[in-house]
């Protein structure tokens, strides 16, 4: 089991699977998609010109766009689903 770079958020369940850190291509799809959500938020944080409701607002699209290209959303890089549908 490698290193984790980047760690789920506290309460976010959608990685709890043992398969998400013990099985490599699943380790990657997760850690590329937190490392790649957490520089997205820091680009946002990062950016100046932004009154305080328009933060706000991208922040929430961003929010929304960046869970649903989740790979816990996508048969293919998601353990639980790819067990569950190999065993029915």
């Amino acid at each position: 089991e490698a290193v984790a770079v980047a760690e789920p958020e506290p309460g976010d369940k959608r990685f709890n699977d043992p398969e998400w850190s013990r099985n490599p291509y699943f380790d990657f799809w997760k850690q590329a998609y937190l490392i790649t959500t957490r520089w997205l938020d820091d680009m946002l944080a990062r950016t100046d010109g932004l009154d305080e409701r328009t933060r706000m607002r991208a922040a929430f699209y961003l929010k929304q766009l960046a869970s649903a290209f989740s790979p816990s959303n996508f048969p293919l890089t998601n353990p639980v689903v790819l067990r569950e549908t190999f065993q029915s």
